[in-house]
Formats: C-alpha cells, sequence, structure tokens
C-alpha cells in the first residue's frame, strides 16, 4: 500500500493541529500526517495568527482537501487553540479523533496501531510514548507507560498531547463538555492534562502504549518538553513550588466536578494535618517514583499560595 494512501473502508481519523509560529517545523510534521498508513486523515488546523510565515506554508495545501485551515483570531496559548479545535470537532464525522502539535514528527504507523490498539483492548483512548530529540543531535526515550496511580489524572497528563488518540464516541462527549465550559476552560494551561482527568473521572478507560509513537522535537519554543536536563527540571520545580500546580490541579478538579474529592478538600485547605496525609499518599498522584518524592516535599513545605 503507498504511503498516504488507503482504501476506502479505512478509519477516518480527524487530526487536531494547532500552530503558531511554526514555519521550521510545520512542513515536516503534516507531511507525516498525510504519509499515515491504512488510514483515512482530515486534519483540521487552527493558526493562532501567526506572523512568520507559517501561514503561507499552510496555504500550500490549500487545495489538498484533506487539509482544512480555519483562522479565528488570537487564542493565546496552544491549550485555548486547542480547546478551540476541539469545540469545532463537534460538527465533524469521524472515527477517532487525535491532536497533533506543529513541530513533531509522527511515525508512519501511529494512527494505525493506535487505532488497532482501542479497538483491541476496548479502551475509548491512548496515549504514547515518546523518542524526544534535539537540533544537536541527541535523543532519548520519554516514558509515560508507567502504571498509573488512582488519582494521577488530577496530578499529571498521561503524556504528551501530541499522542493522544480518541474513539468517536468519547471524543465527541469531549467536545460537549468542551463547548459548554469553554468560558471556564481559559483558566487551564494543559489541555492534555485536562482532557486526561475529565476522562479518568468520567469513567473513559485510557491505555499508554509504550511504543514511541512520534519523535518529540525540543526547542527553546517548547510549551513544556521533555523534561530532560537541569533546565526542564528547574521550570518544573518552580511551577511546583511558587502555587501554581496546587492552583491548577484544584481548577481541573472542579470542572470534573470533583472538588468535593477528599484530596482535593485536603489540598485546597492545606493545614498540618492535611499536607501529612497528602503526602503520604503521593504514590496515588504520580507514575514516577523521583516525582512522588519532590510532590511529597511540596506538600510539607510549599507555600499555599
Amino acid at each position: 500500500m503507498t504511503r498516504g494512501h488507503s482504501p476506502a473502508s479505512a478509519p477516518q481519523v480527524l487530526v487536531l493541529l494547532a500552530t503558531f509560529n511554526g514555519s521550521r517545523w510545520i512542513a515536516e510534521q503534516l507531511q507525516s500526517i498525510l504519509d499515515q498508513e491504512a488510514v483515512s486523515v482530515k486534519v483540521l488546523v487552527s493558526d493562532d495568527m501567526s506572523s512568520d510565515g507559517t501561514l503561507d506554508i499552510l496555504g500550500r495545501y490549500a487545495g489538498d482537501p484533506r487539509v482544512t485551515i480555519v483562522s479565528q483570531g488570537r487564542h493565546g496559548s496552544a491549550a485555548a487553540n486547542f480547546f478551540f479545535l476541539i469545540r469545532l470537532a463537534q460538527g465533524c464525522t469521524f472515527d477517532f479523533l487525535a491532536l497533533a502539535d506543529q513541530d513533531d514528527v509522527w511515525h508512519p504507523q501511529k494512527l494505525m496501531r493506535a487505532v488497532q490498539a482501542i479497538r483491541e483492548r476496548q479502551v475509548a483512548a491512548i496515549s504514547t510514548n515518546v523518542t524526544a530529540f534535539w537540533p544537536d543531535g541527541r535523543e532519548a526515550l520519554v516514558r509515560k507507560d508507567q502504571a498509573p496511580g488512582s488519582l494521577n489524572h488530577f496530578f499529571e497528563s498521561a503524556g504528551p498531547g501530541c499522542t493522544y488518540v480518541m474513539a468517536d464516541g468519547m471524543a465527541h462527549a469531549l467536545a460537549n463538555f468542551v463547548a459548554v465550559r469553554m468560558p471556564d476552560l481559559v483558566s487551564v494551561d494543559f489541555h492534555d492534562w485536562m482532557i486526561y482527568a475529565w476522562a479518568r473521572t468520567n469513567g473513559y478507560r485510557w491505555w499508554t502504549d509504550p511504543w514511541p509513537s512520534l519523535r518529540y522535537r525540543q526547542h527553546s519554543s517548547n510549551a513544556l518538553g521533555a523534561n530532560a536536563g537541569l533546565r526542564g527540571k528547574i521550570v518544573r520545580w518552580r511551577m511546583l513550588r511558587n502555587g501554581w500546580y496546587r492552583a491548577q490541579v484544584l481548577r481541573i478538579a472542579t470542572l470534573c466536578d470533583a472538588q468535593a474529592q477528599p484530596t482535593m478538600v485536603r489540598l485546597q485547605r492545606l493545614g498540618w494535618i492535611d499536607r501529612f496525609v497528602l503526602a503520604t499518599h503521593v504514590r496515588h498522584m504520580r507514575r514516577r517514583w523521583v516525582d512522588c518524592v519532590a510532590l511529597a516535599f511540596i506538600f510539607l513545605v510549599g507555600h499555599k499560595n
């Protein structure tokens, strides 16, 4: 089968692609999406008022029926742009919904393997590991397939949102949720974390494939990145320390109607007994032990605000 072509009976996958000043990478990424094997791909692109020629590059695909470009003014963040795209998916027909960043490179079997996994494992959504790569040629496997805790969806994403693939039932329910709560979602900084928390809270089964489905480009403009190296760790430590992280957890829990959950009540109150109890339950909140240790420390000595 020729890459990028599939039979009429192939699963229909709608890919939501958010762009902003990505002219250095967007052509390679978009082509890797269109070259997916054994699926029928349509791409919905929302550009956040790029000023670097990204729209000119996207314009080259104007005659391709698989690519639709929308522009609705300044969204202000990748999360807001993705929430806008997810809301647009309400009126679209598809079998599966996938999210895409502008700067990665997808392996040709990414969507095909995701579709197979969702069907065979009878789950509503999957995410995957990724291979991070840097301009100097370095590469590193970024693992997200550790066993999740019972509360981890409130405290971390399933992995990079660019790996997410959802079955149509969950995707349309998510689109309805986003449409209703759009004004409240502006305070959520990471769409992938919100989606994962909403899905788990609403009983949707999620699986993480250990296979790295894409090459995860690392550069100075990454919203968060792979957390590799001292710089990434310092950024995340500051986010934990300054109260931003706690505020996001509580905001996401509220949007999931889980603010009365005992852990969230303790996190909101954050008295000394609450701090101790939270610190002893971190194994339920994060997958990696090093993250559990850091979170326990923050619970014990971190600022409330």
